[in-house]
Formats: structure tokens, sequence, C-alpha cells
């Protein structure tokens, strides 16, 4: 065979048709033939004198008109012919630009890395276009018979082509459709798949064939780095007992990257009219200063704020701006940076929910251990602070209106026992803090203790001690006593504290506070959905009906000027654990529990009425619809719409929705009510720097060249149809002096 001989590969192969079909047309090539046996008429034989002369002269030029009348129909056959190859459109592939090996590989596995910084634009293009140019160069320069499959390494790798297969289109058509993606790539996850597929093809294959890896990617240090591990390294060594692995490394040079990191809301659960902070971390991962770098805020696609940052190398920077909302609902925040070579980390969103009001209910046994606490939450009722205080005795409240309030405070209670319902209202979601007194009952609350999850965050351990002491923050860090950091007489320190009940946290909790003796004084933990903060002195200053002191108080910290500012950072705290988190990441699903529609708020002795108040759809509920099933339809960026079940089951309903494949807002609607969330692209991706050299010894790492203009780097295939037509175009010409040529040469 020819290609034996030294041929890059047979010529058919490098012939392929780009419409196959039209050379039916060929068969127009019959057309001149079937004329030329038309027009043979029949004659008969008739002797004549004269002719007898010339049949001489005939027989001497009968064979060159033949020849002739052949060459003129061959030609017209000809001219057919050519019309249809060129309606066929024949495209001749040229040799490989790259060299042959000199074993030809029977397979070869393309992996490519979609992880999303091989977004990262250079003057090639992205990263991931040179990536699909080398790997289309691969499948072009590789060896006749050489089989292929394709590997997409993500978050969850997917088998493109999971069979080897030696249809070279379909294969080049496969990596036409693949695009980057938007999510961190996983090593380990990658080699295991490509491990099967080699193991596989090694197994069915009867005699023994060398086999390849070729993996494209920027070797970025957030999925290589996973080679440190030993498991990896083991699935590494494994397919390297069966092929040849060969990474094509596709990140060249340095590559500095401005990334917004995180954004917040402070506090996370806004009120109508009342100010928050909203804050964004921008960081900046190269290696030289950017300066005066603009950070855009928007609000509901509307801009609501501007600042010029300084960004210093390898640093972050805060972006704060004060705002208040106007409505209540689902509020969507965006900080937008301006584009650089990795313009999808540039923009982050942030869901903010936001309430008309909070309500806070203060129970206690008496009218007086609730009076400080609410002066402290809202001392000018008149006054919009966004919390609505609501002040009851401990018997009148029923287990069914609990949800009806956001947060709960017990003051000086006997024991959560005469509370029915409290502990599945603070699992679901709910706000509890608890200040103990001279009418708490240690034995009741123990009951409390025994319920999984706990309701309390520690035991107490009586009797009351006695003495004279002081506050003093054990975590400074944490968000009850850090406004208080860096303040030693702010007032939290400086507080007398005279009695107070002993506590033992459980082994969960977390100690905020104690006192100088060493014991705890405020015990915090997180109970289910929700969240309990256990004070182990009093909110109460005891008076009697004339104004004067009753009896000893256990502290002065509700006349203190400490006493306000911290009881509004305890609100804060609890609440903040009912807020579902409205913030994926790319590539992960929306999973949790929606309620039913709930019914109407119930009146309160103490307040108005509460059942026009604003509930949501998605969230706990105690009183669920009776149904077991219903749809949540979910909207997200540009056309991207599913519709997928919830099913309700002991009061909750749950759904898990297809993993996310854009960064952007999702909408989830049940009838008229909806629920927004949001998603961002993991900031992790965001650094660009590099494996370590040393993880990939006994590696061969191959840089391609950098391509000067972007786009594929391949041999494409070479159009021949103009040409043909071109050819067609000569004969039609050519044809009528041909002919006339032919015939002038007849005698």
């Amino acid at each position: 065979m020819l290609w034996e001989a030294g041929w890059p590969g047979p010529v058919l192969a490098q012939w392929q048709w780009g419409s196959a079909g039209m050379l039916a047309f060929g068969l127009a090539t019959l057309i001149p033939i079937l004329l030329h046996l038309w027009s043979r008429r029949p004659y008969r034989v008739q002797s004549w004198a004269a002719i007898q002369f010339l049949q001489a002269a005939l027989q001497r030029t009968a064979r060159r008109r033949q020849l002739a009348t052949w060459l003129l129909l061959l030609f017209r056959c000809g001219l057919l012919g050519a019309w249809a190859v060129a309606l066929a459109a024949p495209r001749w592939h040229s040799a490989a630009p790259a060299p042959a090996l000199a074993t030809p590989s029977p397979h070869v596995c393309l992996v490519l890395d979609r992880s999303y910084s091989m977004q990262y634009r250079t003057e090639g293009g992205t990263r991931f276009q040179q990536a699909l140019a080398q790997a289309r160069a691969k499948v072009d320069g590789a060896a006749e018979g050489t089989a292929f499959t394709l590997v997409a390494m993500d978050q969850v790798p997917q088998a493109i082509l999971a069979r080897p297969t030696r249809d070279r289109a379909s294969v080049l058509a496969e990596l036409d459709r693949l695009e980057a993606g938007l999510s961190p790539a996983s090593l380990s996850a990658t080699l295991a798949l490509v491990q099967r597929i080699v193991l596989e093809t090694a197994q069915k294959r009867e005699v023994p064939a060398p086999q390849e890896v070729c993996i494209f990617s920027d070797l970025q240090q957030l999925p290589w780095a996973e080679l440190r591990a030993a498991g990896v390294q083991a699935l590494l060594a494994s397919v390297q007992q069966h092929a040849a692995v060969e990474l094509i490394d596709l990140g060249r040079g340095e590559a500095a990257n401005r990334v917004i990191v995180q954004v917040a809301c402070d506090p996370p659960l806004a009120t109508v009219g009342q100010p928050v902070q909203l804050v964004a971390e921008v960081r900046n991962f190269g290696r030289e200063d950017r300066l005066r770098q603009e950070v855009t805020i928007w609000i509901d696609q509307q801009p609501a704020g501007q600042q010029l940052v300084d960004l210093p190398a390898g640093s972050s920077v805060q972006v704060t701006l004060t705002h208040r909302f106007a409505q209540a609902g689902d509020q969507i925040v965006e900080f937008r940076l301006a584009d650089d070579a990795l313009p999808v980390d540039d923009r982050r969103w942030l869901c903010v929910p936001v309430r008309r009001t909070l309500r806070v209910l203060c129970l206690g046994s008496q009218s007086d251990d609730t009076r400080y606490l609410a002066l402290a939450l809202s001392p000018d009722p008149a006054a919009a602070t966004g919390l609505e205080v609501i002040q009851r005795h401990t018997a009148a409240v029923r287990p069914e209106e609990w949800q009806a309030y956001d947060c709960v405070i017990l003051s000086n209670v006997a024991g959560p026992a005469d509370l029915p319902g409290l502990w599945r209202y603070v699992q679901e979601g709910g706000g509890l803090i608890v200040f103990l007194g001279d009418r708490v009952e240690p034995e009741r609350y123990a009951p409390a203790l025994a319920l999984d999850p706990p309701l309390l965050p520690a035991r107490l351990q009586p009797p009351v001690a006695e003495g004279d002491f002081r506050l003093q923050p054990r975590q400074e860090q944490h968000p009850i006593v850090a406004p208080f950091r860096g303040l030693p007489q702010s007032g939290l320190r400086t507080t007398p504290v005279w009695r107070y009940l002993p506590l033992e946290p459980l082994p969960h909790a977390v100690t905020v506070a104690q006192f100088d003796s060493g014991a705890p004084a405020i015990v915090v933990a997180d109970v289910g959905r929700g969240r309990c903060v256990l004070v182990a002195t009093s909110a109460t200053w005891p008076t009697s009906s004339d104004g004067t002191s009753a009896k000893t108080p256990w502290t002065a910290l509700p006349t203190w000027p400490s006493f306000p500012p911290l009881v509004h950072e305890m609100v804060r705290y609890v609440l903040a654990a009912g807020v579902p988190p409205r913030q994926v990441l790319v590539g992960q699903r929306l999973e949790g529990t929606v309620a039913a529609p709930r019914k109407p708020r119930p009146k309160d002795r103490a307040g108005p009425d509460a059942s026009a108040a604003q509930v949501p759809v998605f969230g706990g509920d105690a009183s669920p619809a009776p149904e077991a099933l219903f749809e949540v339809q979910i909207k997200g960026p540009g056309l991207l719409e599913w519709t997928i079940p919830a099913a309700t089951s002991a009061g909750r309903s749950s759904l898990a929705s297809p993993p996310l494949p854009q960064p952007g807002v999702y909408e989830l609607r049940r009838g008229q009510a909806t629920m927004r969330y949001v998603a961002n692209v993991d900031p992790a991706e965001s650094d660009l720097a590099r494996v370590d050299p040393a993880l990939l010894e006994g590696l061969l790492v191959h840089t391609p060249p950098a391509p000067s203009t972007p786009g594929p780097a391949a041999a494409r295939p070479q159009d021949l149809a103009w040409p043909w037509l071109a050819l067609v175009l000569v004969m039609l010409i050519a044809e009528p002096y041909l002919a006339g040529w032919l015939a002038g040469r007849r005698p």
C-alpha cells in the first residue's frame, strides 16, 4: 500500500465530500452517450459505381474521424461529471501540521479543563479557545486509525465521548460544541473518570496497544494542588500504568486578576427605612498595585452608588455603602468592577430580605420583668425603628402564636416547660434570648436540655453565686460583643453584677462573655435552624409601687448605658440564623425547605392586628396547608426556566433544583408568592496562581507556542468546490472550439 511506503496516509482518507449526495448528478454524463446512440440511424447498402472510387479515401480517414468523435463525447461527459463533483463540495484534508508520533496511538483520551479560570483572555483568545485549537490539531494530526475519547474536566466531570471512536468528524463536532464552565474543576474526580475509560479500553483490546491521555489545562493551583493527596497520586499512577499522560500547559506568563470576593448586608435581615451596610470585599490577586479602581453598586438594576478604591498588590479592600430600602421584599444588590482579562468574576450579587417590621415578643412572669427590655429595644414607640416590641405574660401565649414573631425574649421566667411549642419555633428558625433572675427554677429548665437538639446552650447549676463581679468578653470577634472591642470604658466591662446563676455550657455551645471570676456569662448555640442566647444574670431592676428598690437586684445591667446596644446585638444575632441563605455558588442546587401558605396571624392583645403583615411563603410554618405535593417554578438568567416538585412532609415542604449553570438572579415562584436567590462564581477559582512545579515531576508538560491571532490554530480542510466550478466554466467555453476544431480535421 502506498502509505506503508512513506505516504502520510491513504489518499481517500484525505479526500472528503461536503455534500456527497450531489454526486448523483453525475448520472447526467449518460446524456451525451444516449444522444450519440440515438443519433445513429440505420442505413441500407446499395451499390453505386461512383462510391467505389471514394471508398479507398474514406478507409484512410475512418480511424481518425472515429477517434475525434470519441474525444468530443468524452469531453462532454467530463463536463457534466465535473459539474456534479463541484456540487458535492469536495474537501482535501492536508497532512497534520505537527510531526506524527513514531508509534501511532490507537487510543487518545482528550481531557479539557472547563474551570472558569480557562476564560482568562490573552492575545491568542481565551485559554479555553486555545485548548480547543490544540485539541483539534491533535485530532487532525493523529495517525490513521486512532480512536478518541473526550472528557470535560469540571466540578462534576463529564464523559462527552465515553467510548473510543475513529470518527474524527464527530470528535471535532463535539469540540466545537464544548464551552468553558463557570465552576472550579475537580482533578480527583476527573482522574477517576479517565482511569475508568482507560481501563475499560485496555480490557476490550485483544492485543495490547498504546494509549495516551492529553490534558489541556492552565495548571491553576486550585485543582492541581490536589496532587498532594495520596489518593490522587494513586489515581494518576494507575492511569500512567496504562497510558502516557501529557499535560498541555495553556497558562503561560503571570496572570493578574481583580475579583469581588464576597458581599454581605449588615444586618442580614433589613427593615424598610432603616439604614443597613452593604459591604463588598474586593481583592487584587496580581503583583502590581491597582489604583482608582471603579466599583459600582446596583440595587434592583438601578445605580445606587459608585466608589474609587486603591487595590494594593495581593491584598483586599472593603467597599461599604449605607442604604435604606424603600419597600419590603427580596431586594437584589449587585457590585460591579470594570471588566478585566477574567470578566466572569467582576460581578457579584446579594439578595437582601427586607421586612416592614420585625416583631419581638418579650415574655416575663410580671410586667416589671420586660420593662427595661422594651425600653432598650424601642425607647420611643412612635419612632420608626423597624422593631415592633410586644410585652406579654408567659401564661397568655398559645402554641400556635409563636410563628407570628421573629424573636422571643424570656426574662425571669420560671421555666420553658410552661411554653409549649417554643422548641419547635426555635428549631424552625426562630430566635430565643433568655435572661435569668430570682424567679427562675433550674429544675424546670432541665427538660429543655433533654430535647434533640437541646433548646438551651448550657445547664443551670444552682445555687446562685453572690459577690461583686464584672463582665469580660471572651471572644471579642463575636458579633454580640464586637461593637465594644477596643473600648474598655464603654460600659460593658464596668457593668456591676452582684448575683448570677452558674452555667455549664454544652459541648457545641460558645461562651461569648464571662465574669471576672471565670464563670460563663453569655453562652450561645444554634438550635436546628434557629439560635439561642443564654445570659446568666437578670434583665430586671426590681422596684416597689412607689418606685424604690423592693429587693436586692442581681445586676445594674438594665440601667447601664451598655444595655441597649447589647440587647440590640443579641436580637440581630439570633435573627441572622433565621434568615435562609440566599446565596449559592454556580453548580450548586437550590436545596432546602419551603412552606405551604400560612394561616393569618392572630391579633395580639398588646399590639395591632398583624394578620395583614407580609408573610413569606417560603419559610417556617406551624400550620401548613393539607396538600402533600405542589410545584415550584424557577426562573433564572436568560431563558432558564424549570418546574420542580416540592413534597410536604411533617409540616415542611422540601425541594431540590437542578445545578445552577449561570451566575445571576433566580426567582422561585409558587402562585403569587415569590422568593429570590442569587448564584455567584466561586472566588477561590479567581486566584490564578500556578501549581507548584514539584507536584508535576514525572509528567510530560508541553507548552504550545502562543498563537499570534485569536482562534483555532489547527489545520483546516481545503474547500475545492470553487476550483471545480472554474474548471466547469473553462470546459463550457472550450467545448464549441473543440467541436469545431475536430470537425475541421475531417476530410
